[in-house]
């Protein structure tokens, strides 16, 4: 999982990928934010955190809106979207923000779906900078 991870968190944002393994990865990250394979590794899932939940699902967002599945991307990242203010880490907004660079490719141009999914991540970016410069 963490190669998977790794190798997700380097790749360039580009057209949907044609590489058979990749439903693979997303099925592997997929489990993981379940909570099976955590389940699996460590006996039981209290020791997974929320960041590690918002990072693996916003990975596992980023690769569905690769393979051009909106609807699954979102899916994947509405919890995180909904995550309190106080919860948005740094690297949790970047990750988020890496699925908002996906969603600019071409080939989402004029889908309201796409165009509603960046503003609702706009707006969590934004509510999360504002919290950090008024303390609150």
């Amino acid at each position: 999982l963490e190669q998977v991870l790794h190798e997700l968190a380097r790749s360039p944002v580009r057209a949907p990928l044609d590489i058979p393994s990749i439903s693979k990865s997303t099925d592997a990250l997929q489990r993981s934010v379940d909570g099976d394979l955590f389940t699996e590794c460590l006996g039981h899932r209290s020791v997974w955190a929320y960041g590690d939940e918002a990072g693996a699902r916003a990975d596992l967002s980023f690769a569905r809106v690769s393979q051009g599945e909106v609807e699954g991307a979102y899916e994947a990242l509405a919890p995180v979207l909904g995550l309190p203010v106080e919860q948005r880490t740094a690297g949790i907004v970047a990750s988020v923000m890496r699925v908002h660079g996906a969603l600019r490719q071409a080939q989402y141009n004029g889908n309201g779906a796409v165009s509603q999914m960046r503003r609702e991540i706009e707006a969590y970016s934004q509510h999360s900078v504002a919290s950090l410069t008024t303390g609150r």
